[in-house]
């Protein structure tokens, strides 16, 4: 095999590679950077180009497409800093540019070592073109600050080589404060806080095979801060599999709401009236649990001699909004007819009544001493 010259300014290195190729610029392909434990010279390896996502759901399109938009018409580097549990759609937002910029012609290098310092700032200025840089998990990469902080001047945007910075972190904390707040760093800061409910619908309107149980998936994802793209996947699968409900499916599943209690505000509505109930203007209860309470729905007062217990539990849950819980269920009731019988008693029926609980959080001026106490 011939040796082959490699000449840089004055000075020349021997390959033996036969597939020596010269480019004037990168291929739309996905590289990773490399540095020579001997030289430390810093290099680019052609690593496996993201595949095909398939169906997306949610507006993880829309973003991309502003994103990319954004990159396109501004002069300097733009960066981008994605933040949130896993899997919550960080890392696919990441992948969805990096193949829209294949398409476009524009490379993408995957950073996934703590490279920093001079060396690196000038290897990334020398490749003129624009590209996609991705730093994945980056406060995991990058844990000392002092590292984090040599990053700085290549995020700045300052040089002319025109760069999409990248950033996808699990926790904001960790993250360098200097990158906060600074659009001359990081132009666009998403926060991702658990899976929107037009995402949840969007996957059950395709894979949920009884989609009258979906109302029922949006419902417990909300329960959850951060309800994951992959919490959602295994719930779906095994209601399919099993044909279940939420409730059911989730009993054996790695996926617990955690239990709270609050102090809330309880109104009760018999037929759209309010009706008079004995949970008191405040209770301390959780929302998640089975509870109950008893009712006069014809009377201005409880009375002792007439109230009827009414239990319930999630399985009635029809909303949650703004931290605000609603049930709606249907129950048979012993009502007053508004007649009383020969020994002066009243006279009852039972009656089908649509019950609507609603449980607000109290106002803090409402909260007694006690529940100040318990909420602290």
């Amino acid at each position: 095999m011939t040796s082959k010259f490699i000449k840089r300014g004055s000075s020349y290195h021997v390959t033996n590679s036969s597939n020596l190729v010269i480019a004037e610029t990168l291929p739309p392909h996905t590289c990773g950077v490399v540095q020579d434990p001997e030289t430390g010279e810093i290099y680019l390896e052609t690593i496996e180009d993201f595949p095909d996502l398939g169906k997306l759901y949610g507006d993880v399109e829309v973003k991309a497409e502003r994103i990319w938009t954004t990159f396109m018409q501004r002069k300097a580097s733009t960066g981008v800093l994605l933040t949130g549990e896993k899997g919550c759609g960080k890392t696919m937002l990441a992948k969805l540019l990096s193949i829209h910029g294949r398409s476009e012609g524009v490379p993408t290098i995957v950073v996934n070592k703590p490279f920093c310092g001079e060396n690196f700032n000038q290897f990334m200025q020398a490749i003129k073109q624009p590209c996609i840089v991705i730093f994945d998990e980056y406060e995991k990469v990058y844990e000392e600050e002092l590292h984090q902080n040599l990053l700085l001047t290549l995020f700045d945007g300052v040089f002319p080589q025109k760069k999409l910075f990248i950033l996808t972190s699990n926790d904001r904390h960790r993250m360098n404060t200097k990158l906060l707040n600074r659009p001359g760093r990081m132009y666009y800061a998403i926060e991702y806080a658990g899976l929107d409910e037009a995402f949840v619908r969007a996957y059950c309107a395709d894979k949920l095979n009884r989609k009258k149980d979906t109302d029922g998936v949006v419902r417990y994802a909300k329960l959850f801060e951060h309800f994951n793209f992959d919490m959602l996947k295994a719930l779906v699968e095994e209601m399919n599999r099993y044909k279940e409900t939420v409730r059911e499916a989730s009993v054996m599943m790695n996926m617990k709401v955690e239990s709270w209690k609050r102090s809330v505000e309880v109104e009760v509505y018999f037929n759209g009236k309010p009706a008079v109930h004995s949970c008191g203007k405040r209770m301390l209860v959780d929302p998640m649990q089975p509870w109950g309470f008893s009712v006069a729905p014809n009377q201005k007062e409880m009375d002792e001699d007439y109230e009827d217990h009414i239990a319930f539990n999630s399985d009635d849950l029809v909303s949650i909004e703004n931290d605000v819980y609603t049930y709606e269920f249907d129950r048979k009731l012993e009502l007053r007819t508004g007649k009383k019988d020969k020994f002066d008693n009243w006279e009852t029926k039972e009656t089908k009544v649509r019950i609507r609980v609603v449980a607000k959080p109290a106002t803090w001026k409402s909260l007694s001493a006690e529940e100040l106490a318990l909420a602290a």
